[in-house]
């Protein structure tokens, strides 16, 4: 089996280019249906004044008519409030299948394609989606069962109660983040449907694999904190270098430090950033390929063979 940082060195640049590229076809995608919600209201409020006048419009402005736009107006705004998280979590679906299903293809076919990210992401949105929303269902009276106590400590008792309750809220939080990081790893790996994914989900949550996938995410982060924080260090220092300058030899050399930094700051967002997204992600991806549970019936997924356990051998 190819060590993961063998992975990385031959994949990880495309990997990190397709995240880049799908974070920005998503989130254009995104804004703009957001965008075209917003001026919908304004698309009918204007035909009306265009066609009555602007005095016949505030002549009917009752009290009555003013309480009738404010109740139709919060009803409006929690739908597209609705409309816009529900396109969020479509967003971040495709995201988190185009990265995973990526990286099931380096892993079993140790080969990548930008395509790839871009099939596999519109693939496994509608499932993402509905498996988020079903684990938010599962995991929110968890949340509620830990928060309403520490509310009410803290109204009775005092703030210093918190500080009892934290290290537990903590944990949570934690548990929290293992659960929505592997979560869509398990279903495009396994490419199953939502219902299973959670059987499996759950099934590692209590079992003796739980160690194992909270090590999993405690190492992809900081996977990806290295990686930011390697660039961060060589940009520091060649920013400090050109400020030096500036301060020692000539006030000039702002106009250096200013062409270095535009250059730096369009590779963190082009190329480092998506890259430290997408190491965390095929390193959660590559530690559940090790741990799984083997020999389970699986569906075919289109371009991978399931029925061969490739890596494992």
């Amino acid at each position: 089996m190819a060590s993961f940082f063998s992975l990385i060195r031959k994949h990880g640049l495309k990997l990190g280019l397709a995240t880049f590229l799908g974070y920005v076809a998503s989130y254009a995608a995104f804004y703009v249906g957001a965008l075209i919600l917003f001026l919908f209201p304004m698309m009918l409020i204007g035909p009306m004044m265009l066609i009555g006048g602007v005095a016949s419009v505030e002549d009917s402005l009752t009290p009555e008519a003013m309480v009738g736009f404010g109740v139709i107006g919060v009803i409006l705004i929690i739908l597209l409030y609705l409309v816009i998280l529900a396109l969020s979590c479509l967003v971040q679906a495709f995201i988190n299948g185009g990265i995973f299903g990526m990286g099931k293809e380096i892993l079993l076919e140790n080969r990548s394609d930008i395509g790839t990210f871009f099939t596999q992401g519109f693939r496994y949105m509608w499932r993402l989606t509905g498996q988020y929303l079903l684990i938010c269902l599962c995991w929110m009276p968890l949340y509620l069962l830990l928060v309403v106590p520490m509310v009410i400590a803290a109204e009775l008792i005092g703030d210093w109660s918190l500080l009892i309750l934290l290290p537990f809220l903590l944990v949570f939080l934690f548990l929290t983040m293992v659960l929505f990081s592997h979560a869509p790893a398990i279903l495009v790996r396994g490419d199953l449907r939502v219902l299973e994914s959670m059987k499996r989900i759950f099934r590692l949550f209590f079992s003796s694999s739980l160690g194992s996938i909270c090590l999993s995410t405690l190492l992809a982060g900081v996977a990806a904190l290295l990686v930011n924080m390697v660039f961060l260090i060589v940009a520091g220092l060649i920013i400090g270098f050109c400020i030096l300058l500036q301060f020692l030899v000539h006030e000039g050399f702002v106009v250096l430090t200013i062409v270095a930094g535009i250059p730096l700051g369009l590779a963190y967002a082009v190329i480092v950033l998506p890259l430290s997204i997408a190491v965390a992600y095929l390193l959660i991806l590559y530690r559940y390929e090790r741990i799984r549970p083997k020999g389970l019936p699986e569906l075919e997924s289109g371009g991978f063979s399931q029925s061969e356990d490739v890596i494992g051998r």
